[in-house]
């Protein structure tokens, strides 16, 4: 996988162990299973009127984790848009400078 993914998660699911909970603990498991890849990545976003969770994996964490983006119903996306409302879940804060980069070409 060469490319971004996202998965949706309305907040009625975010909560505790609820579907973000075992996603984020799966990518982090895998993470940490791999010795923490430098450009694998999983953020989080709110929108603004809050009727979802959207969780965005950098293609390095898609490539890592393919069948749990299937699992959780992920999809091919652009990169996500730095804001404050964009939250780096599992991954090295250097991540957002090359996401800024990627987002500028």
């Amino acid at each position: 996988m060469s490319s971004w993914y996202r998965v949706d998660i309305p907040p009625s699911e975010c909560c505790r162990d609820g579907k973000a909970d075992q996603l984020q603990a799966a990518f982090e498991a895998m993470f940490l299973t791999r010795r923490s890849p430098r450009d694998a990545a999983l953020f989080e976003w709110h929108d603004e009127s809050l009727q979802t969770n959207v969780f965005f994996f950098s293609p390095e964490a898609a490539a890592m984790v393919e069948t749990l983006i299937e699992r959780f119903g992920g999809i091919e996306c652009s990169p996500p848009v730095l804001s404050e409302r964009l939250v780096l879940m599992v991954g090295h804060p250097s991540v957002r400078e090359t996401l800024l980069d990627t987002t500028q070409r």
